[in-house]
């Protein structure tokens, strides 16, 4: 098979629920449902825009995140980025957390509602270019090299941020 031939798990499985856009695929911990059309959309949006702040092939997500529909959507986007995909797996101390984020040379670190109380320790322990949130739509940065008011208690931090694209 040629790379022109190539097409990623992700894309394939966002391909086939665009033939029933709504049809429920996930129901989120507090019961909302999220049809196949609006996962897809938001994990194009997501690609979109990790790929217009570098990520890529040859680059790193890392994904500080629970058991979310906003994690898989972030998850299939890095993939659809064409990015490795890394996991901050929930219990490991933030020491931990911030020796691997460093360690896999992470370009994006995204971080969801279930994990912003890890953010702000991760976010001063680790060298990250790029910090976005995932979920409810949060003031987005001012500029590539600005960042915008933190998620609810991370520090403050030269390094950008932003919010990306929300699944609901």
């Amino acid at each position: 098979m040629s790379d022109a031939e190539f097409v990623s798990g992700p894309a394939l499985i966002l391909r086939s629920m665009a033939s029933d856009p709504g049809r429920r695929v996930i129901v989120t911990a507090d019961g909302a449902d999220v049809t196949a059309g609006d996962f897809a959309a938001a994990t194009y949006r997501l690609a979109h825009e990790l790929i217009a702040r570098g990520a890529g092939r040859g680059t790193t997500v890392t994904l500080l995140t629970g058991n979310t529909a906003e994690a898989l959507s972030a998850r299939y986007a890095a993939g659809l980025a064409g990015a490795r995909v890394v996991n901050l797996y929930d219990g490991m101390s933030v020491p931990v957390l911030a020796e691997i984020t460093t360690s896999v040379d992470t370009e994006v670190l995204l971080v969801d509602a279930e994990r912003y109380a890890d953010a702000p320790e991760l976010v001063r322990r680790a060298e990250v270019p790029t910090v976005l949130t995932l979920g409810p739509a949060r003031p987005a940065a001012r500029s590539a090299r600005t960042r915008s008011p933190p998620p609810r208690t991370a520090p403050p931090n030269p390094r950008t941020s932003g919010s990306a694209p929300t699944t609901t």
